[in-house]
Parts: structure tokens; C-alpha cells; sequence
């Protein structure tokens, strides 16, 4: 064993890329809410992206360390609370045997932030990931939230390079603030791409959706965001139920839309009015209850080339920090 969680906070869970590919035997994909955070903590403990890591939610965890071990903590305001005070996320850290480590949100932090241990958390996979999917009782540790005394082993398969460390004209926080990180603004701004059911919306629904604010309710979880806002009227009398993705955007008969998330059902018979693009889902990961969200419409080829870019700037990122430009 490598860790010991000593206070679990709220909802904390163990959390990968996700299992995508098995939705047609009803099985959610799962994985991390904000993706991005989770591929940086990774990134900066030598791990490969995929490499599973504790996801927290609202606050944060207290581990002690079973022997020497390097951990890195990744989430918009968060902190690192050490003897010698605070380190701000993004944070790389060692650990000694017996060592204790806090983390948590600092005033404004983001609502999830992750924690990646070198060599990975190494739980058992389910369907190739260790994503915890709580509602189907799968992966993470037991299929369940951590608790006060689990031990988390991590191993080495995981690994793909060195741990980073900070050289001369390499500002971490920096980088990462301008290609990872949403500025908490009163408001954040997801891209979206119309349909599959645009018929089932007037022009004037879909107008008032896309220029109106929406709040995430507190009704909102890993599966999915109940939306606060003016009522959007749909047309559809009838809907077959079909596959449905993370990030669409969902209209019950009752006109608050709900935006599904990593836990979502792999089946819905909602119209769908949108579907937020790849690239924007982990800034949505990253909202908490109370927070305001806009949506705004591009065509899929925009959103194929933003993620593209998207992708192309954390290879860039990596080879910045890892020396190999």
C-alpha cells in the first residue's frame, strides 16, 4: 500500500479516463469530471494520462504515506497544506514514510480537484478502468466513495516518464492557468453543437436557451446538472429512447433542461437540444452548484478543430515541462 486516507472529505473517489465502449450493455463510461486536471496530475508525477488518481469534491482529503512516494495536486484554487503553510495547485510533492498530507479548496477554489500519485492508484480494473461508478457499485475501491482508513495501493505500471521538476523559465502555474484552467468569473461559457432533436425546438426555444444564464442546481451530481432558467418549450410528443453521451443537454417535458455528466445513463428519451463539445466538458467538470453557466452554438467542424488544438496544446505543455521541445 502507498496511501492511507485519514480524512475523506465530502465525496471523494477513485478516478481515471473513464470506460468508454461498453454503453450498448448499459454501462456508463464514468471517469473524471474535469479530464484536464486529472491528465495534468498525472502528467507532472511521471504517469501516463490514463493513469487512475482521487478525485475531490468540495473538500478536499487528508493521506498518509506508507513509504516514500510523489504526489501532485491539480484543481483551479486549490492548496497543499504542509507545515510550512499552503503550496498552491498546481503542487508537486514528496512524501516521506509516515508523512501526513492535507489538501483542500482555498476561498474560490474550483468544486473538484485531483491528487495523482507516482505509479498511479492501482485498484482493480473493471472493463480496463478504475473509475468509480457508485451507482453500479463498480471499480475505484469497492465501487464506493473513500473512507476514513481505506488503503490505496499505487504501482509502476503507470509510469511513463520523470517527475517534474521546475527549471529556470518554466512557469507551471502560468501554463497551466492559460491552457487548463477556467477563470472563476461569475459565469463560465460551454460551447455546444446543435441537435440531435433541433426539430423538436422552435427557433425561438432555442434562441431564449442559448441567450439566457442558467444555474446549476443543487439537485446536480456526477450524473448530471438540473439547470435553472426560463422554461424551454419542446415539440416532441413521442421520443424513442437512444444512446445518449456526457455533455447533452437534455429537455424534460417540464422545460429545465439537464446537462449529463460522467455517471450519466447510457439511455434517454428526452430530446436532446445540444451536446457541449469535448474540449469544454472538463471546465463544466470544474462547476459547482450556484454556478452560472451560458451556452453558445458552433458547427462540428469548429468544435473537431478546437479540440484538435486543444490536444495539440497539451502535447506542447508536455514537452515544455518534461524538457523535450
Amino acid at each position: 500500500m502507498t496511501l492511507t486516507v485519514v480524512e475523506p472529505g465530502i465525496y471523494t473517489t477513485v478516478q481515471d479516463l473513464g470506460r468508454p465502449g461498453f454503453g450498448h450493455l448499459g454501462v456508463s463510461s464514468s471517469g473524471a469530471m474535469d479530464a484536464d486536471s486529472l491528465r495534468v496530475a498525472n502528467l507532472l508525477v511521471g504517469n501516463r494520462p490514463s493513469a487512475a488518481a482521487l478525485e475531490m469534491t468540495a473538500t478536499g482529503v487528508t493521506v498518509r504515506a506508507s513509504k516514500k512516494v510523489v504526489v501532485a495536486l491539480v484543481g483551479p484554487g486549490w492548496q497543499v497544506h504542509r507545515h510550512s503553510g499552503p503550496v498552491a495547485s498546481p503542487a508537486v510533492c514528496r512524501m516521506e514514510t509516515g508523512q501526513t498530507l492535507r489538501v483542500g479548496p482555498g476561498k474560490g477554489g474550483a468544486f473538484r480537484a485531483y491528487l495523482a500519485v507516482r505509479g498511479g492508484v492501482e485498484t482493480d480494473p473493471v472493463m480496463g478502468s478504475r473509475s468509480t461508478d457508485s451507482r453500479a457499485e463498480i471499480g475505484g475501491l469497492e465501487g464506493r466513495q473513500l473512507v476514513g482508513g481505506d488503503r490505496l495501493p499505487s504501482g509502476t505500471r503507470a509510469v511513463d516518464g520523470p517527475v517534474f521538476r521546475q527549471k529556470a523559465g518554466v512557469d507551471v502555474p502560468a501554463q497551466l492557468r492559460q491552457l487548463f484552467e477556467r477563470s472563476f468569473r461569475s459565469e463560465c461559457c460551454l460551447r455546444t453543437v446543435v441537435g440531435p432533436h433541433g426539430a423538436c425546438f422552435t427557433g425561438s426555444q432555442k434562441e431564449r436557451f442559448f441567450l439566457s444564464e442558467w444555474e446549476i442546481t443543487t439537485s446536480s451530481n456526477r450524473v448530471g446538472y438540473r439547470l435553472r432558467g426560463p422554461r424551454i418549450r419542446q415539440e416532441a410528443d413521442t421520443l424513442l429512447s437512444e444512446g445518449v453521451v456526457p455533455g447533452a443537454v437534455q429537455v424534460p417535458a417540464g422545460g429545465s433542461p439537464i446537462m449529463l455528466m460522467s455517471d450519466c445513463q447510457t439511455m434517454g428519451g428526452y430530446p436532446v437540444l445540444c451536446t457541449v463539445i469535448t474540449a469544454d466538458l472538463a471546465s463544466a467538470g470544474r462547476c459547482a452548484p450556484g454556478d452560472k453557466l451560458r451556452f453558445t452554438a458552433v458547427d462540428l467542424p469548429e468544435a473537431e478543430r478546437i479540440n484538435a488544438e486543444k490536444k495539440a496544446a497539451f502535447s506542447r505543455l508536455r514537452s515544455s515541462l518534461l524538457g523535450t521541445d
